[in-house]
This record gives structure tokens, C-alpha cells and sequence, in this order.
């Protein structure tokens, strides 16, 4: 009997030892908590859906503002912005007259530099990584020789537009 409760006395001093042991090991818990967030890259014209008319096209026109793009994206690796013209030839995009097809070179500058093109598109990529909510607004101005043109209506569209890199 002294030996059964010697016995059930260790085992009651080791459970009281243990005890501490594992609630001091329970003092904190670990919640993982996780979400995600989608690429969101877009650009706006503050002209959408209008169309810049010149009038009489032989005056010409010297860093005429046609649009100001505001670009948005949250991609942490950047983005880059391109533009397009439906009427490319000889290096450049072009005015193109509806019943000659006589073309009208011209120059775009975006945010205050001068395009390149290849094959019809002229792609900027921004320094930095990501714009702010708000985005960032960039004027895209236009320049264009007059002088004796065919009497016709002349028109190009631009198309820009961003991706993330």
C-alpha cells in the first residue's frame, strides 16, 4: 500500500512538472494570415473618345498637345507603354488621305521625348517600377510639316497601350 502510494505520488509530482512545462510552451499562437493582389496596369487618354481635328492641315502644327496619358500600374517589376499607328511607312507614322492615300509624316513626342518606330509601334518604358494610385499623367504632342497637300481628309489613330514587364 506505502507502495502504491509512493507511486501515485511520483506519478501526481511528474504530471505537476509537466504541466507548467507545456502551458509555458502555449503562451503564444502563430495566425498565418495571406492575400493577394492582381496585376492592374491601364492608361487613359484625358481626350477618350474624341477626336483631335487640325482644320487646314497645309499650316502644319509645332508640339500640339493631342492627349495627356495618365499611366497606372502596381506591377513591382514595371511596366512599359506602346504606341501604335495604323498608317506607318518610311519610318514613321503618317497622316493618310482617304481618297488619295497621299501620306502626311509626323512626329509624336511623349512626356517631352521624341519617338522611335520599328514596324509601326514606338514602345516606352518608364524608369522606376510603379506609379502611385493616382497614376502619372504624360502629354503626347504632335508636330507636322504643312504645305501644298492634295485636297483630301486626312486622318491616323494612335492606339497606346501598357503592360506590365
Amino acid at each position: 500500500m506505502k507502495q502504491l502510494c509512493m507511486t501515485g505520488l511520483v506519478a501526481v509530482l511528474a504530471a505537476a512538472a509537466v504541466l507548467p512545462a507545456a502551458a509555458a510552451n502555449n503562451n503564444n499562437v502563430a495566425i498565418p494570415l495571406s492575400g493577394t493582389v492582381a496585376t492592374a496596369c491601364t492608361v487613359a487618354d484625358s481626350a477618350t473618345g474624341a477626336t483631335t481635328t487640325f482644320g487646314d492641315m497645309t499650316t502644319g502644327q509645332s508640339g500640339t498637345l493631342v492627349g495627356t496619358i495618365t499611366e497606372t500600374c502596381n506591377d513591382k517589376n514595371g511596366y512599359k507603354v506602346t504606341l501604335s499607328t495604323a498608317n506607318f511607312s518610311s519610318g514613321s507614322p503618317n497622316f493618310k488621305g482617304a481618297g488619295t492615300s497621299t501620306l502626311v509624316p509626323y512626329a509624336l513626342t511623349y512626356n517631352g521625348t521624341g519617338l522611335t518606330w520599328s514596324a509601326g509601334t514606338a514602345t516606352i518604358t518608364p524608369s522606376g517600377t510603379q506609379t502611385g494610385a493616382s497614376g502619372v499623367a504624360k502629354q503626347l504632342k504632335i508636330t507636322f510639316a504643312g504645305g501644298f497637300l492634295a485636297a483630301d481628309s486626312y486622318s491616323d489613330t494612335i492606339t497606346i497601350t501598357m503592360a506590365s514587364q
